[in-house]
């Protein structure tokens, strides 16, 4: 399936990770080519994991080699000590899972263990209901809140994390982990970091949460979107539909969970500007034809339809980004597409239901425009859709 043009959205949510991903912004958007202000710092992980920082190049065009400081001296019979005996810290162990490292009687770090499932970086961006059920170290941010720093709503099945006002403050839960924009009171909130396109095997993108989104540096604006190369990108709380919501209701819009969510057209509906949608986005077909979406996790159900819903109206069936084929993997950033099981069921009379390419449980394709159907322009690997899972 393909579409064009997804219009220039920029719904404010996204807004609040910009600065959690080391990458700053300018007022005006930068240019494809340059990706950071020259002089910029941002903290790194070098060989073997070291902690260690980069520099933007001069050119703006990205990021110098990560420096984790001196490196010991060949000579060096032994290293020194350090850590203390039984010290643990986290870590990413193979395949990016998450782990802890011990502390041993020489004074060194032990390799990454992923099998402890005690720690924080394992409990970090796991479901709650109350403070209690993340452990001492961090709080729930829970469904029914009304919010946390910046963001407006609740968190799909809960989301543990704590406060945070230096990057610091979240490194020690994922070495990767960032801190959000900051709300009203100064502090933001850790989030749980991730990397765009389909994760490695035992890698638990953002802990295999479906209710949650990887928004990638690409997604957020703030550099060109790579095919070959896996953005850095952080997991944020996206609710597919009420289920989600202990309760509340899911607001598409912005994925969080709301007591009233974001008035508008209905996924599948015609529209000429974005305010016209429930989900805040109106994209368009290869042909013109334009209909209301809603931002979500690629190749998630969700997008307002419970989980076993049948039948089924929406998926997220569409990549934000296609390149030549190329496009970001499982749980980057999305659009939902309406489905079908017969072409009464589309919202717009000249739509008409491709089965060609089958759907999920609960709809048989997908509703593409007649028009699409007929130039042959509803198959994948065109324009900047992808194909139905």
């Amino acid at each position: 399936m393909k579409l064009v043009s997804v219009g220039s959205v920029k719904l404010p949510v996204w807004a609040l990770v910009v600065g959690a991903l080391g990458l700053a912004c300018e007022d005006e958007p930068a240019s494809a080519e340059r990706v950071c202000i020259p002089g910029t710092t941002q903290l790194c992980n070098g060989p073997g994991r070291c902690a260690g920082v980069q520099s933007c190049l001069d050119s703006g065009e990205g990021h110098g080699v990560c420096d984790c400081g001196p490196t010991p001296s060949a000579a060096a019979v032994e290293p020194g000590p350090v850590c203390s005996e039984g010290e643990r810290r986290v870590c990413y162990g193979e395949a990016g899972c998450g782990g802890v490292q011990v502390c041993g009687a020489n004074g060194q770090f032990a390799d990454c263990d992923c099998s402890v499932q005690s720690l924080a970086v394992n409990t970090f961006g796991t479901g709650c209901e109350v403070d209690t059920d993340c452990g001492p170290d961090l709080e729930c941010w829970s469904a029914s809140a009304e919010g946390r720093a910046a963001f407006v709503g609740g968190a799909a099945h809960g989301y543990c994390t704590r406060t945070c006002r230096l990057p610091q403050d979240c490194t020690g839960l994922d070495p990767r982990g960032v801190c959000s924009t900051p709300g009203a009171d100064g502090a933001g909130v850790c989030l749980r970091a991730c990397l765009s396109k389909d994760p490695l095997s035992g890698e638990a993108k953002c802990l295999d949460r479906v209710d949650q989104i990887c928004l990638s540096t690409a997604a957020l604006g703030l550099e060109p979107f790579s095919t070959t190369t896996r953005q850095n990108g952080a997991c944020l709380p996206n609710c597919g539909s009420d289920e989600d919501c202990s309760g509340r209701v899911c607001d598409l819009a912005s994925g969080y969970c709301v007591d009233q969510p974001a008035t508008g057209l209905a996924i599948g509906a015609a529209c000429s500007v974005e305010s016209e949608c429930a989900g805040r986005v109106c994209s368009a077909f290869p042909s013109g034809a334009r209909f209301c979406t809603a931002p979500c996790a690629f190749t998630s159900l969700g997008c307002g339809y419970a989980s076993d819903a049948n039948p089924r109206g929406a998926s997220c069936a569409v990549s934000w980004f296609n390149e030549g084929g190329v496009t970001e993997g499982r749980q980057d950033l999305g659009l939902c597409i309406e489905l079908c099981n017969t072409s009464a069921d589309c919202a717009q009379p000249d739509f008409a239901c491709d089965t060609s390419q089958g759907g999920p449980p609960g709809s048989a394709g997908a509703c593409i425009p007649e028009a699409d159907l007929a130039s042959g322009n509803a198959g994948a690997d065109a324009g900047s859709g992808a194909d139905m899972p």
